[in-house]
């Protein structure tokens, strides 16, 4: 078993014997303060599936002025696609929809329609990689033939689908399935904070065009709106389910559960 030590518990650390007296007085201690990288694996994950979870949901699987869910209790019976695996958590049967990458990853709502679009929302029930329940709301507006909404969150497994629509939504057809946003382990406070990202070996600068995106945590209260409360990050390379993403960030300056588990989920 691979040993684990703590080098401090300090909420900064300092290195050098370097001493001036005005700025000994300013930091509080001799030397430099001085912020250790963390580098985390997201895993290996595979490519985004458009029906992971719901696979072309139309007619009576969609809502008529009504409300209906959707559970793994279900599995693989339509509009349920069997390729999400189910597991256990918290005592409740879920799907699991990480597909590989550790944290989690966003889920994605494409809505499609032969003229015009019915208004109806999808609500996603489930839990982090923690095990924490958390929610998802992807509103669906009227008109048009195709609409997509890319969830934020980093949903590592499905509990239920809430389907709901004012009117018959029945011509409609929905897909619900993954998307390419992987979650963090740790609350990434600051898009700073990322120093470095790679994909399959292959090193990717963080928020520079044609390189990896990083999206920093929600810090305030958690709605089904909001972002992921860890942050997440999207990279430029193609997730094939066989190439390593690695993160170098620095999050060991959290001093605090809610600081490094990012806010309460919603």
């Amino acid at each position: 078993m691979m040993s684990k030590a703590t080098l401090s518990g300090a909420d900064t650390l300092y290195a050098g014997r370097g001493r001036q007296a005005r700025l000994a007085d300013f930091w509080g201690r001799k030397g430099v303060p001085v912020a250790l990288p963390s580098q985390f694996s997201l895993g290996t994950p595979a490519v985004a599936d458009a029906d992971f979870v719901v696979k072309a949901a139309t007619s009576t699987e969609l809502p008529n002025a009504e409300t209906l869910t959707y559970t793994p209790a279900t599995d693989g019976t339509s509009p349920l696609d069997s390729a999400a695996t189910t597991t256990t958590i918290n005592g409740e049967t879920v799907f699991d929809v990480r597909g590989g990458a550790t944290y989690g990853r966003n889920l994605v709502s494409v809505v499609t329609h032969a003229s015009a679009m019915v208004a109806m929302t999808v609500t996603i029930n489930g839990y982090d990689y923690l095990g924490n329940a958390m929610s998802e709301l992807h509103t669906v507006t009227a008109t048009g033939t195709t609409k997509t909404v890319t969830g934020k969150k980093a949903f590592a497994y499905v509990s239920s689908v809430v389907l709901v629509a004012a009117g018959n939504a029945e011509a409609n057809t929905l897909n619900l399935g993954t998307g390419s946003v992987l979650g963090m382990p740790f609350a990434v406070s600051s898009i700073g904070d990322v120093m470095a990202a790679s994909l399959g070996g292959v090193q990717e600068l963080i928020n520079v065009a044609s390189n990896a995106t990083v999206v920093a945590a929600v810090t305030t209260t958690a709605t089904t709106t909001t972002g992921d409360v860890r942050g997440t990050i999207t990279y430029n390379g193609t997730l094939d389910g066989s190439a390593e993403a690695i993160v170098w960030a620095h999050v060991a300056q959290h001093a605090s559960d809610t600081l490094i588990g990012g806010v309460a989920q919603a």
